[in-house]
């Protein structure tokens, strides 16, 4: 009796192991993806309302400071578009990053098998 359970939970273990061998692929390119996915759109949409982007531009025409005199209208217009392109780069530098994580997300595991079939299991 005691022989025939330790017997099916070795079986059951190994079953399983193999299981999450076989399954882990699966995950790892369809939701795993998704969920990965998910966060990168995520943090793009927080960094664009971090970044201020949206009310930079629905103010860019309104005067710094309640300075109303025409320099100070110039101003304001050219210091909130330095301020517009420094974001810019800055969130496009960001989606650079996420999309660099995505690719490799998706060569992670082709990189990791070919490193195992040419040069073996590091020992």
């Amino acid at each position: 009796m005691k022989q025939n359970f330790i017997f099916s939970t070795i079986k059951v273990t190994v079953i399983d192991i193999l299981l999450d061998i076989i399954h882990f692929p699966v995950w790892w390119y369809s939701s795993g993806f998704i969920k990965t996915l998910k966060v990168c759109g995520l943090s793009i949409q927080n960094s664009y309302h971090d970044s201020a982007i949206g009310i930079l531009l629905r103010n860019m025409f309104k005067p710094m400071y309640g300075e109303y005199s025409f320099t100070g209208r110039v101003i304001s217009f050219f210091a909130r578009i330095f301020i517009l392109l420094f974001k810019l780069i800055q969130l496009v530098i960001w989606i650079v990053v996420l999309l660099a994580t995505l690719l490799l997300w998706l060569g992670l595991p082709i990189i990791a098998i070919y490193q195992i079939i040419n040069y073996g299991i590091p020992r």
